[in-house]
């Protein structure tokens, strides 16, 4: 009798024993797959931040890479302007601009191009473009550059009436013909880029056309944005300089743009209590506050390639 107490007694001080044990390292266990979790979910938003970064930086360059006029001739009515978030022009006043962050206006040329055997005007080609009637266009020769605008257009054709036929070469005080000449008919479609919020209220990356015409949210997450013009001051197609002040640029003197970005991944899964807050100075000499790693700071170069 007395040996069954003893071995129920055992038993029970190997259970007591058992749970004490279970309550030291469950809690040991759970916490060690939590830190694992953490930092696998640290490692997967660091990954997030070069792919949304990269993707963010590809945008740009598909928005801008085209804002230099195609052609062997300088295009002297082409420009580019640089503003400031709180000193928006009259289009752009019933939009909610970011304060903080550049916005650009400039002409996207050739987002469609056309091929020119024989200059003349009026000047009719095949309607691979969608031009409507009124829009204009670009004429590139190595001679020089024309304005056309569409007067016709059918099922098959578009109808251009050209500006002029003959143009000043900078190398020369005399009218020269372009009748005749060979060169690229290209689109051109005026645009304000810039920040402002989105979709859910995130902040986004704009763009809005000159005249008229709907809005468009191209990328969601882009919290600020920093414009500089890389120019080319003496024409020899080398970057000279990267211009910080805010203005108007002649394109024949921009190669391309320095871009300055902070953005905000969508779906961040760190905890708030894992962030860091950080600070960026950027080119203009400002801080940009921001918290890692749901938010990074990053920087392009959009070369054009007219």
């Amino acid at each position: 009798m007395n040996k069954r107490y003893r071995l129920r007694g055992g038993l029970l001080l190997e259970v007591m024993v058992a749970c004490a044990l279970m309550t030291i390292i469950v809690p040991l266990i759970g916490r060690a797959i939590w830190q694992l979790q953490a930092r696998d979910a640290l490692a997967s938003t660091y990954a997030e931040q070069d792919t949304f970064s990269s993707a963010l930086a590809s945008q740009f360059t598909a928005q801008w890479s085209r804002l230099r006029p195609a052609g062997c001739s300088p295009n002297e009515h082409s420009q580019l302007r640089i503003g400031k978030g709180g000193e928006v022009p009259k289009r752009l006043q019933r939009r909610d601009v970011d304060d903080h962050s550049d916005w650009l206006q400039a002409t996207d040329s050739g987002a469609c191009r056309l091929s020119i055997r024989s200059l003349h005007s009026p000047l009719t080609l095949t309607n691979e473009c969608g031009f409507s009637t009124g829009e204009r266009a670009n004429v590139s020769t190595c001679l020089g550059n024309v304005n056309a605008r569409v007067t016709r257009v059918s099922a098959q054709s578009t109808t251009f009436q050209l500006s002029s036929l003959t143009v000043m070469p900078t190398d020369s005080n005399k009218a020269v013909s372009l009748v005749g000449q060979t060169g690229v008919l290209e689109s051109r479609a005026p645009f304000y880029w810039y920040v402002g919020p989105g979709k859910n209220h995130q902040p986004a990356f704009w763009r809005t056309p000159v005249f008229s015409g709907r809005s468009l949210a191209l990328w969601l997450g882009l919290k600020r944005l920093a414009v500089f013009p890389l120019l080319d001051d003496n024409q020899d197609g080398n970057v000279d300089a990267i211009d910080k002040d805010y203005g108007t640029y002649d394109m024949n003197k921009v190669l391309g743009l320095w871009v300055e970005y902070l953005y905000q991944l969508n779906d961040c899964e760190v905890a708030k209590t894992a962030q860091i807050q950080r600070t960026y100075h950027s080119m203009r000499g400002e801080q940009w506050h921001y918290n890692a790693p749901c938010e990074g700071v990053a920087n392009t170069i959009v070369v054009f390639t007219g």
